[in-house]
């Protein structure tokens, strides 16, 4: 059996769906160090204007919280501002419809952590892509 372990990420690369396809079954490691200023509550979108960073705000207190402890900061609206940015930059991209239902949770509060809410986004595209494999957290 073929086990791949990875920390979660917010919207990660294609080459990680690609290895959660390639095993018998996926571990989110999230019991380990938030490394601060890390694709674990960011990414880069392509703007006209160049390159945008996407940040979920998070409650950063020591440098021993895990993942999984990292609560998400809600005082700002900022899944709004996120899809917003998304819609006006890909509204004519293809297969945009598709990519922004998968993005619908960015405007909720239902994710108390930065990991439960990489890990549903991970899990609405694995499901888009038909990727079964099964997935745990550790």
């Amino acid at each position: 059996m073929r086990v791949g372990v990875i920390q979660s990420s917010f919207i990660p690369w294609r080459g990680y769906f690609d290895f959660i396809a390639s095993v018998d079954a996926f571990v989110f490691h999230d019991d380990i160090q938030y490394t601060k200023g890390d694709w674990r509550n960011r990414n880069k979108i392509k703007t006209a204007k160049g390159t945008e960073w996407l940040t979920v705000p998070v409650s950063y207190k020591c440098v021993s919280q895990l993942i999984c402890e990292t609560r998400i900061d809600y005082s700002t609206s900022w899944g709004k501002k996120h899809l917003s940015l998304w819609q006006a930059h890909y509204r004519t991209a293809p297969y945009f419809e598709v990519a922004n239902d998968i993005l619908s949770p960015l405007t909720c509060t239902e994710d108390k952590t930065i990991s439960q809410l990489n890990i549903r986004l991970i899990r609405r595209v694995c499901s888009y892509l038909n990727i079964a494999t099964p997935m745990v957290v550790s």
